[in-house]
């Protein structure tokens, strides 16, 4: 969806956008639990690695203010369960135990995209810094 939603900016595959748009609210309406909990599949939640919650706070970081609470739900749920107080990501939960160990190119790499991204896209300063 995001290669699309790229095109889309660019004025190009319009024929796409409502196919699109129906995409992002199926992902949005069946990937997450109320909490922001981001589920595996979407009629299976376990296991979730962080890439769940790192994705999704990516893609729906671009989204705009349409998709913000449901956003910082995943943000919060992502820094509750899948970050250690010594300051890395874990990598993966199953119903049962968490996998805590630090992967710098699986858990630390997407974990800090996401963060990234979300930051990019709601701090003023640094969209004008940018520009």
């Amino acid at each position: 969806m995001e290669s699309i939603r790229h095109f889309l900016s660019l004025g190009e595959a319009l024929e796409c956008k409502e196919n699109y748009e129906r995409g992002v609210r199926y992902y949005a309406k069946n990937f997450f639990l109320e909490d922001g909990t981001p589920k595996y599949y979407n009629n299976k939640i376990y296991p979730i690695d962080i890439h769940s919650p790192a994705e999704a706070i990516y893609f729906f970081s671009g989204e705009g203010e349409k998709y913000q609470d449901l956003t910082e739900k995943i943000i919060n749920w992502m820094l509750e369960n899948m970050w250690d107080k010594n300051g890395y990501f874990y990598f993966r939960k199953t119903r049962c135990l968490t996998n805590k160990i630090s992967y710098m190119r699986w858990s630390q790499a997407w974990g800090l995209r996401a963060l990234t991204e979300y930051y990019f896209n709601n701090n003023n300063e640094s969209r004008r810094i940018s520009q």
